[in-house]
């Protein structure tokens, strides 16, 4: 019986596949989608297209000298390098916003050091998709990312700081959903940095790239994007960023996985 399972799982699956090259060198040829897989298929078998290209630029020039405070600085599966933690709320402490967006909760450690190193009358509010809305999510999300949305709890640890200790979770609201089908409306013009950390699909990463080009006050902002590095989809999707806005200049904070604009200089 196993092996009659299996030889059916193995049929479906070339079924599927078939069906999925069929639509990938037809019509998949003029949607992100299909150039995704071509993409996933020549880093499959080695030719590796997805290599970082934007320009450098120094540490120093996005967040200058600023001293931070960090807290909880154990790193569980999702979470970012503790001297990246470092350079995004240096870039909070240089640039002082009063709005603050992050697209990707997972645990809250992000967020609780974003609030600590943000001024007292700054909000942020971070967004994560919950463990139920996986079915409904516009678009597809890869395996290794739908494991940091299967948890427990989102923002659990900032969630679980008690307010005389850590009065900066006060400046924290969560928001809940899917961020390619979330209502932004209310955040239109309110938001000065935006941090994109969600799924890192390459059509999340635009879709997140055009809501935060949405909610910037008027304008202008920092915009940065976790992840970038070679093999990855914000790569390629970064470049598609780039083609539709041609005047946004992104570059790539060196020695990071880190991507950084910062518009109306």
């Amino acid at each position: 019986m196993k092996m009659i399972e299996k030889f059916f799982q193995r049929l479906v699956k070339y079924i599927l596949s078939f069906f999925i090259m069929l639509f990938s060198f037809t019509v998949g040829l003029l949607t992100p989608r299909g150039q995704y897989i071509h993409s996933l298929i020549c880093d499959y078998f080695g030719f590796s297209f997805n290599k970082t290209r934007l320009p450098l630029i120094s540490w120093k020039k996005v967040s200058g000298d600023e001293k931070v405070t960090l807290t909880d600085l154990e790193i569980s599966a999702g979470n970012m390098r503790v001297d990246e933690l470092a350079l995004i709320c240096g870039v909070i402490r240089k640039e002082q916003p009063k709005g603050i967006l992050e697209i990707g909760t997972m645990n809250g450690r992000t967020t609780l050091n974003m609030a600590i190193n943000a001024p007292d009358d700054c909000r942020v509010y971070t967004l994560d998709l919950p463990a139920e809305g996986l079915e409904a999510a516009k678009f597809e999300i890869s395996e290794r990312y739908q494991k940091l949305v299967k948890k427990e709890q989102s923002g659990a640890i900032f969630l679980e700081k008690d307010e005389i200790n850590f009065p900066e979770k006060r400046k924290i609201t969560q928001l809940f959903g899917d961020s390619a089908r979330f209502d932004f409306s209310p955040y239109e013009n309110q938001i000065d940095l935006i941090f994109i950390d969600g799924s890192h699909d390459y059509e999340y990463v635009i879709n997140d790239t055009n809501v935060a080009m949405q909610l910037l006050r008027n304008g202008k902002g920092v915009i940065l994007w976790h992840d970038y590095r070679n093999g990855l989809a914000v790569v390629p999707a970064i470049e598609e960023v780039r083609k539709k806005y041609p005047n946004l200049e992104i570059y790539h904070i060196e020695d990071t996985t880190l991507a950084y604009a910062k518009i109306g200089e």
